[in-house]
């Protein structure tokens, strides 16, 4: 039956959610249910263990999972948890409907509350899958809860490959501030794992990596998190086959990976996982997925890395330089990379963060070091991990004026492309309208800048933006003859906010090029030429 309250008419057999100025939403099975149950006991306080054992009745994750709905639900319904109007939180007691009904549907709601709570409690039938993955020679055992949409169990699904993947920052549930580093590094380290499906035979899966999902979401114009109607859409919109929305809570000195594979076609499969150390067991993590994304596909059940064991400590460091690397800057981040790559000596991708930090920090010797003791051996093992320090190496090339730069510049970007690599295929093709900008070769810039734009657009993160308005504006004053379109006073403009974010970056090289350009724009006064000539040498 329909319930009726405010502006809203909620169907709790469709489970739809309507309201009278805005689009009706369908919310997910257990949100319907708890909204139903909530609104049907609205005479009383329903502690969490009442929420628990009637909708939540399998599964060690469940205590996460109803704080998750309660969240959505809020979301859908534009509640404030601090000055709520429909859902009211008691401290230590659980939670309340505080929003009257009509008074029709409260008459009815109060006769037929005998038969609804046996509805209630048989409303979502659930599926438990034990999945052990083999390590070396040992056996670790992985608890993964998986949930399935019974609407969407027919045979047209049984074998549906995805063929892309978008992974959203992950959602820090363990309440400790510390351990922040599980948002966008954690996230960031499974994506590039993920990227890397096809050296365990599987097919190659085309990854958007977080930073790119974050720039998705804004330019959506969308809160996160978000609901996970509003993540079909913005599937459908990108042409993204599926979405891993995940959190991570603590339980029993146990990390919990509680994650949902939310898929353009409908379909939702969600579990949870727990290690000891999530960073860790990435890799395994990444073949549990797969096995999922790709049901149709043969796995092999070897790690990536062959017979090697992460250390615990080692990963969760590289974790955190890489969540420091995109939020604090390179100065933070290569404390974390030099302290995992000290405990792990062997670790390729460690090096390369490294290598990547020191870059950033103009430290250009230290940078091609690090890079080239990354041994071919490993690099041929690893398409992303080839694809990634050929760029690197290729961007120090541009940086220095190299005579081999255009060599070493399509080599990057062969091997970005072969990759699979949106977030590498950008950064190459913008290095290539880069070159292309210094030979004043107009037609092929603007053909490599749309190539890397349809990858990767424009956003509201800073590195991005930087890049962008730094492209835009530099060089000032070359071809002026060649490209008439060229406006000096609105690239002082792009150089003087790009140089401003570089220096909240710390990105050392980009400051020092932003300053150059700037000397080079004779729209600006000779002083202030001058200073920022002399700045740049100092860099």
């Amino acid at each position: 039956m329909p319930y009726q309250f405010e502006q809203y008419s909620f169907d709790s057999l469709s489970g739809v959610l309507s309201h009278a100025e805005k689009p009706a939403q369908a919310l997910r099975h257990k949100v319907a249910g708890l909204l139903q149950y909530l609104i049907e006991h609205q005479d009383r306080i329903i502690s969490k263990e009442e929420l628990l054992e009637t909708l939540w009745q399998h599964g060690d994750y469940r205590e996460n999972s109803l704080t998750q709905s309660i969240r959505e639900l809020r979301l859908a319904l534009n509640d404030n948890a601090k000055q709520p109007n429909y859902i009211k939180t008691y401290p230590q007691r659980g939670y309340q409907w505080v929003c009257p009904l009509n008074e029709s549907q409260a008459k009815e709601n109060i006769q037929q509350k005998p038969s609804r709570l046996t509805t209630a409690k048989l409303i979502i039938p659930l599926m438990a899958l034990i999945l052990f993955i083999g390590l070396d020679d040992g056996l670790i055992q992985s608890e993964l809860f998986m949930q399935e949409d019974a609407t969407k169990q027919s045979s047209e699904y049984k074998n549906t490959d995805s063929n892309s993947l978008l992974v959203l920052p992950f959602i820090n549930a363990t309440d400790d501030p510390t351990m922040v580093w599980l948002e966008l590094g954690l996230s960031d380290m499974l994506a590039i794992d993920l990227q890397r499906s096809k050296q365990l035979n599987y097919s190659q899966l085309k990854v958007t990596p977080p930073a790119l999902a974050n720039t998705l979401l804004l330019n959506a114009e969308l809160e996160w998190p978000t609901l996970p109607v509003h993540i079909r859409s913005l599937l459908r919109d990108q042409n993204i086959d599926s979405a891993l929305f995940a959190s991570v809570r603590l339980h029993n000195d146990q990390q919990v990976f509680d994650f949902k594979l939310i898929h353009a076609d409908g379909r939702t499969q969600q579990g949870s996982i727990s290690y000891p150390s999530l960073p860790a067991a990435a890799q395994s993590i990444t073949q549990q997925l797969l096995y999922l994304l790709r049901p149709g596909q043969t796995r092999k059940e070897q790690p990536i890395n062959g017979n090697q064991i992460d250390d615990p400590i080692a990963t969760q460091a590289l974790a955190q330089g890489m969540q420091a690397l995109q939020e604090a800057g390179p100065i933070s981040a290569q404390k974390y990379f030099q302290a995992s790559l000290t405990i792990q000596e062997n670790s390729p991708w460690t090096r390369a963060w490294l290598a990547r930090s020191r870059y950033a920090l103009g430290k250009w010797e230290q940078a091609e070091k690090l890079f080239n003791d990354i041994s071919p051996v490993q690099r041929q093992a690893d398409i992303s991990l080839d694809a990634f320090v050929a760029y690197w190496l290729a961007e120090l090339a541009y940086r220095r004026g190299d005579d081999q730069l255009q060599s070493l510049v399509d080599n990057a970007t062969k091997k970005a492309e072969q990759a699979v690599d949106p977030k590498q295929m950008a950064q190459n093709y913008r290095l290539q309208a880069s070159i292309a900008w210094n030979a004043m070769d107009w037609e092929s810039h603007n053909e490599w800048m749309i190539k890397a734009e349809q990858l990767f657009p424009p956003s509201n993160d800073l590195t991005l933006e930087a890049d962008k308005l730094f492209y835009l504006g530099n060089p000032s004053n070359e071809g002026l003859e060649k490209n008439p379109q060229n406006d000096l006073l609105l690239n002082q403009t792009r150089l003087q906010k790009a140089l401003n974010f570089y220096q909240q970056l710390n990105n050392q090289p980009m400051i020092a090029a932003s300053q150059l350009a700037i000397a080079q724009n004779y729209t600006l006064d000779l002083s202030s030429r001058e200073q920022a000539l002399k700045q740049a040498l100092i860099l």
